[in-house]
């Protein structure tokens, strides 16, 4: 047996590059798009995430004031549920923020009812109080729902799964430079839960710290260090799982572009 996609896809766009004085640049779209499919809805992953309707999407757009602050958004299909949007504002050496939103659809069976979503928005910032400090920080939310089939269950022992979960997880640190030398200290931490299945419930972090230090005087010998500790707690009992990882070592460069590496490892759970 065969399976046939056919799809009939048109898109009327408008675009319409713009220049904003002599700083900035950009594109807007503007189209409808219709879908026409027949046969195995499952077999080309290029259609999953086809939506029809009216879209619009401004796209490259870049501005620079004159006091060196960017501007930075590629929003593609804003209207649509297969949206994927990046924005940011920035300037070099002193701040940055960026933000971002993007939506996924995976089809699993013949006729499109077997399908998951996915959705996920996040934002992440950073700031230079010093010109070799660098404090940063951000989130990240993301959701996903629908039924799941088996994709290599040929014999069909395995059923399909309903799915729907959300988590959400953060971050922050600090990063020092000065010269060949680095530092940097980050906190990580999440939350899992799961409408479903509430028994898979759970917390997360994992706090981590790194560096480079070359040798004073050996400015060819590099001592090197990451630490991080990493802990799991399941809500249901209170059940924990705890990692501790240390690695340390050394690399030496040699002549010829030759590099020798030494390290050790400590890892525990």
């Amino acid at each position: 047996m065969r399976n046939v996609l056919y799809i009939l896809m048109f898109t009327l766009l408008l675009g319409t590059g713009m220049s904003i004085a002599a700083g900035g640049s950009g594109q807007v779209r503007l189209g409808y798009t219709y879908i026409d499919e027949e046969g195995n809805q499952s077999v080309n992953q290029a259609t999953f995430n086809q939506y029809e309707g009216v879209g619009l999407s401004l796209e490259k757009f870049r501005y620079r004031f004159d006091n060196g602050i960017r501007l930075k958004a590629d929003l593609k299909s804003i209207t649509l549920n297969n949206r994927n949007m990046v924005f940011g504002i920035e300037k070099s050496g002193l701040f940055g923020v960026r933000g971002y939103n993007n939506q996924y659809r995976r089809v699993y069976d013949f006729d499109g009812a077997s399908k998951t979503r996915r959705h996920r928005t996040g934002a992440k910032l950073w700031v230079y109080p010093h010109k070799f400090v660098k404090i940063y920080g951000g989130g990240d939310y993301t959701g996903k729902s629908g039924r799941m089939e088996p994709l290599f269950d040929l014999a069909g022992v395995t059923g399909s799964q309903m799915i729907d979960y959300n988590q959400f997880c953060y971050h922050g640190g600090i990063r020092l430079n000065r010269h060949d030398g680095m530092f940097q200290a980050e906190y990580r931490a999440g939350n899992y839960n799961d409408d479903i299945d509430p028994d898979r419930d759970q917390s997360r972090f994992r706090f981590s710290m790194h560096g480079l230090l070359p040798v004073p005087g050996y400015d060819w010998l590099v001592l090197t260090g990451w630490f991080y500790h990493f802990e799991t707690k399941y809500d249901l009992d209170d059940f924990e799982i705890n990692t501790n990882y240390f690695r340390g070592g050394a690399r030496a460069k040699l002549p010829s572009n030759f590099d020798l590496n030494y390290y050790f490892l400590f890892d525990r759970t």
